[in-house]
């Protein structure tokens, strides 16, 4: 598997799709990112949410 670097923007489009749409599974798949991953963005995101508090480095 090649890894491959998203962009922030990326990143928060991946999680607000999941956010809307409720599936971590189906988005991930979808955008070719593993479950857990995409999982832990989401877990970060509620936590910090999408404003000034949210970096790359809290989306590993």
């Amino acid at each position: 598997m090649v890894r491959r670097q998203l962009t922030r923007e990326q990143k928060l489009q991946v999680m607000r799709e999941v956010l809307e749409t409720g599936s971590t599974s189906m988005v991930a798949c979808r955008h070719n990112v593993r479950d857990s991953v995409v999982g832990r963005w989401v877990r970060k995101f509620r936590e910090l949410g999408e404003g000034g508090r949210l970096t790359m480095r809290a989306l590993p």
